[in-house]
């Protein structure tokens, strides 16, 4: 019981207000309340029933997380395994199952889990089996392969007493839909609001990544200054401007609004399975802006996946930051065709982000067999095909990279099944109709393949940065102006500060009136 479970002041140690941290720290301190009585923290259940209850109705902030969601099932499990409360058990139960039903639906048939995700690493992608998600779906479903050692996460679910019967008879091969995971921050105050604790309400909306979106920036700021948390590494980033008052922090989040927006965890995701084949992606995902451990579309031909990144490219794909993505592209798909653009926000440039070209993820090697042509690669994993047309033809070692402010992608996925023979598809994909347009104020795109029409357009935006540099820029020169104007009628004077209103300026000439009789020049 000396271990804290919850916030405490001062502690730059542990993390208690990300999603999958916080069911972990709540479910232990739950069962010791229960079982011994002993717990530090006295509104642990309102806030479990709370994460609980929300889980369920919206879905895993962390969406899709390869990384995370092993760990909030292992939360989830622990209560509802060891939990005499009859409504938290119930709930738990509920909340495991949502989490479980989401992975399946994003399995491909060969055991494979490479959906879009809210938070992961690029290792998930490029070395994803025997990692400890995909041995829990590997017990849970009985398709693909375990890892050489235990994990976790199928630790949990192998001990547990969850039924998991309906979760298992739910599983499909096909799958087309739209998953809507998370909620928007009109209805923060509604959804969280049901917490007592305001500091309660703002870690829930940390596990959502809302910590400098300008819904939740000055919250921030308050939670920091309250806990002593600037030291902690999720907040030494603001420790030079920790001064501030809390209020300030809003107005400067909407200028930095590329750099801090688009953490917020809340996503519509188009998916399109069959068998081993699938594709996926973030529709209308914060465009331009920068991002972080999220990745906004994904291809999968079974074992192997497909994907871009942007920042710095280099022949080593493990090795990238947590920051995987310097900026996000804007994306359209259409069951198994996918229309994506790329242009930067100018005010990341102004912010520090100087790397910004896209590089392609293709595993080459993986490939029974490939093929190039009319613009496009292609791609083939036993009956599973992708085609994926770069912006450019550029590359850096064997990797795809084009350093164009403006890029238009395009890629499409099929199966043997479907689309018959692998030259078949690359006939199919090659007589595709598909124009872009990278000049002018607005880029355009547009493909017609597999009898799916997409049609993109994208115009040039002034980032919240700019737009106040130049707002200043403005404020400065009417400013000085006016100065100039009301002032320059006045004997021999030669220069003035301009910093101040007209009318401030109406009564410095007064004195320049006062002084005309002296022959030297005036000094204001």
């Amino acid at each position: 019981n000396e271990v804290p479970k919850w916030m405490n002041n001062g502690d730059t140690t542990r993390i208690f207000w990300s999603e999958n941290h916080m069911i972990m720290y709540m479910s232990t301190s739950y069962l010791m309340l229960e079982h011994f009585n002993s717990t530090k923290d006295p509104n642990v259940r309102e806030r479990l029933l709370w994460y609980l209850n929300t889980h369920i109705k919206y879905g895993y902030y962390e969406f899709f997380s390869h990384t995370y969601l092993p760990y909030s099932l292992a939360g989830l499990l622990n209560l509802y395994d060891f939990s005499i409360d009859p409504e938290i058990k119930h709930l738990s139960g509920q909340a495991a199952t949502r989490l479980l039903n989401d992975m399946v639906l994003a399995t491909n048939s060969k055991g494979g889990f490479f959906p879009v995700s809210g938070r992961s690493f690029t290792s998930k992608y490029i070395e994803a089996f025997g990692a400890n998600h995909q041995s829990v779906l590997a017990v849970l479903t009985g398709k693909g392969a375990r890892g050489s050692r235990v994990s976790t996460g199928e630790t949990f679910l192998a001990c547990s007493t969850l039924n998991v019967s309906s979760i298992i008879a739910a599983y499909s091969d096909t799958v087309s839909t739209t998953l809507v995971i998370g909620h928007k921050p009109d209805d923060f105050d509604e959804i969280f609001g049901d917490l007592s604790d305001k500091y309660d309400q703002q870690a829930m909306k940390f596990s959502m990544g809302c910590y400098f979106h300008p819904a939740c920036a000055a919250d921030t700021f308050d939670f920091a200054k309250h806990f002593e948390l600037f030291s902690h590494d999720n907040f030494k980033m603001a420790k030079s401007v920790s001064w501030m008052p809390s209020g300030i922090a809003t107005p400067v989040s909407h200028v930095i609004a590329a750099l801090g927006s688009s953490s917020l965890l809340s996503a519509n995701m188009p998916i399109c399975k069959y068998k081993s084949v699938m594709i996926s992606s973030l529709d209308d995902y914060f465009k331009g802006y920068s991002g972080h451990q999220n990745w906004p579309w994904m291809a999968t031909t079974g074992t192997s996946s497909v994907f871009t990144a942007t920042g710095e490219i280099t022949g080593d794909w493990t090795d990238r930051s947590k920051q995987s993505h310097t900026h996000f592209p804007y994306i359209k798909q259409k069951q198994n065709v996918l229309l994506l653009m790329y242009q930067p926000n100018r005010d990341l440039k102004f912010l520090g982000i100087s790397d910004l070209d896209v590089g392609l993820y293709w595993p080459e090697e993986e490939f029974n067999e490939t093929a190039a042509g009319s613009g496009w690669l292609f791609g083939k994993e036993d009956d599973g095909y992708v085609a994926v047309r770069p912006a450019c033809s550029d590359t850096i070692g064997n990797v795809v990279r084009c350093s164009a402010d403006r890029q238009i992608w395009a890629c499409v996925v099929g199966h043997k099944d479907l689309h018959g023979g692998f030259e078949n598809f690359t006939r199919i994909v090659q007589s595709s109709m598909f124009e872009d347009n990278v000049d002018g104020r607005c880029m355009s795109g547009k493909i017609e393949v597999d009898g799916q029409l997409i049609e993109l357009e994208w115009c040039k935006e002034i980032g919240p940065l700019v737009t106040t540099i130049i707002v200043f820029g403005i404020y400065l020169i009417m400013q000085c102006t006016c100065c100039f104007i009301c002032c320059r009628g006045q004997r021999r004077v030669w220069k003035m500060f301009c910093r101040n209103t007209t009318t401030t300026c109406r009564k410095m000439t007064g004195k320049v009136d006062e002084m005309k009789h002296l022959d030297s020049k005036p000094s204001i």
